[in-house]
């Protein structure tokens, strides 16, 4: 059995590029708008330099942002070609493997996104994408009753009762509202 030594001559196995794809899908909401405001054209490149400042550990690299109008509803693929001149790009995939590839990726361009702006991805992931910032906070019950020196079930009542009672008055105030029009 020949086995084949892979280096920086033969790893594109007599092809002129390697193709990958990067998917966009629900999980990462926080990258819609990111991904698609990247021109055709420049996904590849911008990829490729990010993926090198980040094995070469450069915190002063700046992952470009491009002006973007249209809102993305959708996931999206994306992607991009390696060729005879991106053989560390080739290694450090190979290292990854290939199922992980499109994940590593990703987490690579939220740590220039996010960390180098001081967001966190668990904490601030939504400020990049305004499709998702509508989202309700929802307090949590348990330090408010800490707070207000109730006990956990306490709380949880009386949040019911003051919730329901100002639900109760917007919906008076609003048939008063429709009454006066009327």
């Amino acid at each position: 059995m020949i086995e084949t030594i892979i280096n920086k001559d033969n790893f594109l196995e007599n092809k002129k590029y390697i193709t990958y794809s990067v998917y966009f899908g629900g999980k990462d909401r926080d990258l819609w708008l990111w991904a698609e405001s990247i021109p055709n054209g420049r996904f590849a490149m911008v990829i490729k330099d990010t993926v090198r400042a980040y094995q070469k550990k450069d915190v002063n690299y700046i992952i470009p942002k491009f002006e973007n109008n249209s809102i993305v509803h959708s996931p999206l693929r994306r992607n991009f070609a390696i060729g005879k001149d991106d053989y560390d790009i080739y290694q450090y995939f190979n290292k990854i493997g290939k199922k992980l590839i499109s994940h590593e990726i990703k987490e690579i361009i939220r740590y220039y996104l996010y960390h180098k702006s001081g967001f966190t991805k668990g904490i601030n992931e939504n400020s990049y994408n305004p499709l998702i910032n509508n989202r309700v906070i929802i307090p949590n019950v348990e330090e408010n009753a800490k707070f207000n020196g109730l006990n956990s079930s306490t709380a949880i009542l009386s949040n019911n009762k003051s919730s329901q009672n100002e639900m109760l008055e917007k919906i008076v105030n609003m048939k008063n509202r429709n009454v006066r029009n009327k």
